[in-house]
């Protein structure tokens, strides 16, 4: 499974790709994997943050047709104070899907090439907390629902990957060897 994301978004591997079919944060209690077409930047990992672009624009290969954004990712520990909102936002929609929180904001984009309207998208991964945003370019085409779909897209595609990482490390820990008599 580790090797799934690669053979999914194809073109890794070059010397100009920066891509990543995923990410760990947060001392590998989370690993972040976006939506299909999109790669992690590695020049933008840390250990709590990570952005996420259409895989072309980061030298890779395939996009599938995603549209055109940026995707951030930070992860805090459960418990930790979430509301990272500005005074200067306004919620504009509100949605709420089992544990996820999906939010239309009215803001400042964290550049002026991008539209002041973006969506964030909070939930738990594990034991940690992990918010979402995605912004789209001023002139580009507005992405519409196709916002709030990746932001889930991405939340499912990570929620399944940290499990499955946990899973195995779990078994792992649980073989013991048994001498033949």
């Amino acid at each position: 499974m580790a090797l799934a994301g690669c053979d999914e978004l194809g073109g890794f591997g070059g010397p100009q790709n920066n891509g990543l079919p995923f990410a760990s944060l947060a001392g590998g209690s989370v690993n972040l994997v976006p939506p299909v077409g999109y790669c992690v930047d590695k020049r933008s990992v840390r250990q709590r943050f990570a952005v996420m672009a259409r895989c072309d624009t980061l030298g890779g290969e395939a996009s599938f047709g995603a549209p055109l954004a940026v995707i951030t990712a930070a992860a805090v520990d459960q418990g930790t104070d979430t509301d990272a909102g500005t005074n200067n936002e306004t919620v504009l929609s509100r949605r709420t899907s089992g544990t996820l929180t999906l939010l239309e904001i009215n803001g400042a984009a964290p550049s002026p090439e991008m539209r002041d309207v973006y969506w964030r998208a909070v939930g738990p991964v594990g034991d940690q907390v992990i918010g979402l945003a995605i912004y789209e370019g001023e002139n580009g085409e507005p992405l519409g629902e196709r916002a709030p779909s990746l932001l889930a897209e991405t939340m499912q595609r990570t929620r399944a990957r940290t499990a499955a990482v946990l899973n195995a490390a779990q078994d792992n820990s649980a073989t013991t060897l048994v001498k033949p008599e």
